[in-house]
């Protein structure tokens, strides 16, 4: 099978791949391209939305994946069964400056943008996450903070007391102060049953200090599955948080005495949907792995749901023969 290449953008974009048009990647269509399994692919994307900048990149393919050393910043793939890879860019952001008035104090402060991200106030920079908001200021105990949205949630910048010295920073789905001493930062796994993490740090002159991590639901209990395809991930997920009952909670008792969810949990980082069609037409869900911050595989996990009262369950689950699970 010939490998495919599906190139998604942050914005409309126009693509090239090794000087020849190629079409056009929108976050919400994806370019698909077929490319050669291996050798040097020269790619170019020209964003046709104002506030981005172009980017181009030597990737260099080997049996229909990408080398990992060759994505270079601003490019992310994750490579899909059946030779798809998912190429995600991440362009830069146009230079671009503005001044903002931070609340309640209306302290004036300038936002940079451009291929980093920065808060300029009070004679002094700080590095912002991609795509920060104008944040509020916040006098602590001895300290202040700086609280804002960003890409995929909120973040927290803890600075002096004079604003000039960061402190430590934080990115969360959601962000609160409990007290003047004390921030909650609320992240979900994403995972079917709805598990997140919540976590309380100690805001001082002297940085964040972790004070306690507690497993919480997102929606304040377990969300059950209702599909053969949620069953299965759902035993997954669990497997991943620690939940070994949850996890063997509905396979077979066949299935429980030859497979272990423990070694599942070391073959991945994650469960997914198969997004581009099941390999050999078999039913299964995608366990991801990364091999380093830019370039992740999805190995297909098959499984096999007999109905039971009120919901599903497994009666089988296997892995490709590469990458065999060792019996429990």
């Amino acid at each position: 099978m010939q490998p495919t290449l599906v190139i998604v953008a942050p914005t409309p974009g126009m693509v090239a791949i090794n000087g020849r048009f190629a079409g056009e990647a929108a976050p919400d269509a994806p370019l698909f391209v077929p490319v050669a399994a291996c050798g040097a692919l020269y790619l170019q994307y020209a964003p046709l939305a104002p506030g981005w900048m172009p980017l181009a990149r030597k990737l260099v393919f080997s049996g229909g994946a990408p080398l990992a050393q060759s994505l270079g910043e601003g490019v992310c793939a994750v490579c899909w069964p059946g030779g798809v890879t998912e190429l995600e860019l991440s362009p830069p952001r146009a230079p671009e400056e503005r001044a903002a008035l931070l609340a309640p104090e209306s302290m004036p402060c300038r936002i940079c943008r451009g291929a980093e991200d920065f808060i300029e106030l009070a004679g002094a920079k700080h590095a912002l996450p991609p795509d920060a908001d104008a944040p509020r200021l916040e006098r602590l105990s001895g300290c202040a903070a700086l609280i804002g949205s960003a890409r995929g949630g909120d973040y927290l910048l803890l600075l002096s007391d004079d604003l000039t010295r960061l402190l430590g920073a934080l990115h969360a789905d959601a962000i609160a102060l409990e007290s003047a001493q004390v921030v909650q930062a609320l992240t979900a796994r994403g995972d079917v049953a709805g598990r997140g993490t919540l976590e309380r740090w100690r805001a001082a002159p002297d940085g964040l200090a972790l004070l306690s991590a507690e497993a919480v639901w997102m929606r304040g209990e377990p969300i059950a599955p209702v599909t053969p395809e949620e069953t299965v991930r759902a035993a997954v997920d669990a497997a991943l948080a620690g939940d070994l009952d949850a996890a063997l909670r509905d396979l077979s008792p066949a299935l429980r005495e030859r497979f272990s969810p423990e070694a599942v949990a070391q073959l991945c980082t994650l469960c997914l949907p198969m997004k581009y069609g099941p390999p050999d037409g078999e039913p299964c869900v995608g366990l991801l792995r990364a091999q380093d911050a830019r370039l992740a595989t999805v190995l297909p996990l098959y499984y096999r749901c007999e109905p039971v009262a009120g919901g599903w369950q497994i009666t089988r689950l296997d892995l490709p023969a590469d990458a065999a699970v060792p019996p429990a």
